[in-house]
């Protein structure tokens, strides 16, 4: 496609300039004006999801690509475009649409708070970030994009600086998410190596050896782990939660989390059968830790973590044992009903929780809401069933399409088809605790209307209409999905599936217990456990260790040679004062004396002529004698 001819080179940038207008704005206006960058930022961003919309009805057919120079390496010059696609465009939009509807929510959920000017400025600046990583179509780029995304989202988590578990929270997820960037790093650098581009259209249309392919996937696969938490790399995400609830939803349950399985789609050809065997078994170990972590919280968001943990590693399943599109269609039907998740839970929170004390989160106290808030819990219950993949929503065509690319499969198709019953299961279960009985004595608080609208149309994009136009086949106007009907017998196994998880929640959690399993079989608790005991115990230790070495030898040895050399340069001292400025000293002397000699024999009197002429006469005679006397 000659994109020369067309006017997505105008879209494109002015998609990307506009959430970065409000990130710089906020530093414009400064703090005395600092209240009107919420509704500037909301504004721009909105004009941006336009331009999105543009991109993505426009654009539904081809892929075209746009790039400039951006630096030279010799003879090699390295460029900086986008490039658009069915599957670009339609994340791109993806994103933005959550991003604004976070926004808008930020509105209410943020009001009175401290900080609001720098939360929205970071907030657009991690919608731009996201962005250029979506539409990149140069993996120097996109790794550009990728470091600036983990940076926004460190300052989003750590927003409230004065809380010590946010700022804990936000370095954590810096520093686990540095490790999976390494991975990047070491895949750029094979690929330059070996094809000598990072350019992805040169890259696909480029033959690969299965050794490049497996070396460059496993790195790949690094970099997916920590990005989008795959185990091991997955404590973090639970204690991001730390922040505000709506940088959860946007940046840790929709977009920056699924940035790593969408990088893996993109990136697929470049993975070999290896590769993706290790991926496999990466992603169904996740989804059934991930699972097993939302049965062991009370907490509402960690819950909601740990469900986005078992849901992205579904994914990074899929991709690999299905198909990239399988995977990308669940990423994109997830991104709706967890954002929806998670906003709704934020205002099922505020409507308990008192201002300036600890936001109330258990579970086990957020019952009886149903009376107050019927709407806001309906929607929470719209996202929940997507979750769980119900029929008649978005969640149930996503998994039903997962479940038929691997029903050839039988170990495949049980694994997947456990990690649903796992998923209706802890469903259910925060469902249930969700609509028991209101307790004695139970205030709550009205829940701001524009807190109310994201999360209805969010619970509106969680059915089927968000991704179809049929209930039972993924048959829609999407660019990037190919009309596909499902298996019945698939449909029949999954729903029978989500009524047996139903059925057990019922006889496990009908009496809401109030104690769950032992803190040591929580994932994040064992993993911290494992982590301290194969990683940071041995670097302390080795550290210890090194510091010993350091202090007895390596300091011992610098001090004796300072020592001897300091014990050196003082005899060396002593023989240039003695010897060599003696004898300098000496010289200096007797020619000082041998000048005033002469110069008293030349004073201009004849008084001492004739006196050094008499001595001379004088010594003249004596020596005649001496020699007269001695012949």
């Amino acid at each position: 496609m000659n994109v020369a001819t067309t006017g997505w080179n105008v879209w494109v940038p002015l998609a990307l300039a506009l959430p970065l207008v409000s990130f710089v704005i906020r530093y414009l206006i400064g703090h005395r004006y600092g209240w009107v960058v919420p509704l500037l930022a909301t504004a721009f961003l909105l004009a941006g999801w336009v331009c999105a919309t543009v991109l993505l009805v426009g654009h539904s057919h081809g892929t075209s690509t746009f790039s400039l120079p951006w630096f030279s390496m010799g003879a090699d010059v390295i460029s900086v475009g986008w490039q658009l696609s069915p599957r670009s465009v339609t994340m791109l939009w993806a994103v933005y649409t959550i991003s604004l509807l976070v926004h808008i929510y930020s509105i209410g959920y943020m009001a009175g708070e401290a900080g609001t000017a720098r939360y929205f400025a970071w907030l657009g600046f991690f919608t731009f970030a996201m962005g250029g990583l979506v539409v990149s179509s140069n993996l120097l780029v996109t790794f550009c994009c990728w470091e600036l995304v983990g940076l926004s989202s460190y300052r989003l988590i750590g927003h409230w600086r004065e809380r010590p578990a946010a700022s804990a929270a936000a370095t954590q997820a810096f520093l686990v998410n540095r490790v999976g960037d390494l991975g990047f790093l070491v895949a750029l650098m094979f690929l330059w190596s070996q094809a000598g581009t990072w350019e992805i259209s040169a890259l696909v249309s480029m033959p690969h050896s299965d050794e490049l392919k497996t070396a460059v996937g496993l790195c790949l696969l690094l970099a997916v782990a920590g990005k989008s938490a795959q185990f091991p790399l997955l404590h973090w995400l639970p204690d991001a939660m730390a922040g505000p609830t709506p940088v959860s939803a946007l940046i840790h349950a929709a977009t920056m989390v699924a940035a790593g399985v969408y990088l893996f789609v993109q990136l697929h050809f470049l993975f070999s059968a290896d590769a993706l065997a290790v991926a496999a078994v990466v992603g169904l170990v996740t989804v059934f830790v991930g699972g097993w972590g939302a049965l062991t919280q009370f907490d509402l968001k960690k819950i909601l973590a740990y469900s986005t943990i078992s849901q992205l590693g579904l994914m990074v399943a899929g991709v690999a044992l299905a198909s990239p599109e399988a995977g990308f269609t669940h990423l994109l039907a997830h991104a709706f009903f967890k954002a929806g998740l998670f906003l709704t839970a934020g205002a099922l929170i505020h409507a308990v929780s008192h201002h300036g004390r600890a936001p109330q989160q258990d579970i086990r106290h957020l019952s009886g809401l149903w009376s107050s808030h019927r709407a806001v819990v309906i929607c929470f219950m719209v996202c929940a069933a997507s979750l769980a993949g119900v029929p008649f929503t978005s969640g149930f065509l996503s998994k039903e399409v997962l479940l038929s690319q691997v029903g050839n499969h039988p170990v495949y198709f049980g694994l997947m088809a456990a990690s649903s019953l796992l998923t209706s299961l802890y469903c259910a279960r925060l469902v249930m605790y969700l609509l028991a009985p209101r307790p004695a004595g139970l205030v709550t608080h009205p829940i701001p209307p524009i807190m109310v609208l994201p999360v209805f149309v969010l619970s509106l994009g969680s059915l089927f209409i968000g991704l179809s136009r049929s209930p039972f086949s993924l048959q829609s106007g999407w660019p990037v999905f190919a009309t596909e009907t499902l298996a019945p017998w698939v449909a029949f196994v999954s729903t029978g599936l989500l009524i047996l998880g139903v059925g057990l929640a019922w006889r496990l959690y009908r009496h809401r217990p109030e104690q769950g399993p032992s803190e040591s079989w929580i994932p994040h608790t064992w993993l911290d456990s494992v982590q301290k005991h194969l990683v940071l115990t041995p670097a302390l230790r080795l550290s210890k260790a090194t510091d010993q070495v350091d202090q007895r030898w390596l300091d011992g040895i610098l001090h004796a040679a300072s020592y001897g050399y300091v014990a050196f340069s003082f005899v060396i001292g002593w023989v240039d004062r003695v010897f060599v400025d003696g004898l300098v000293s000496m010289v200096t002397t007797v020619a000082q004396g041998g000048g005033k000699l002469f110069r008293a024999l030349v004073n201009g009197k004849i008084q001492s002529y004739l006196t050094w002429g008499m001595l001379a006469l004088l010594s003249f005679m004596v020596w005649m004698l001496y020699q007269l006397a001695h012949r």
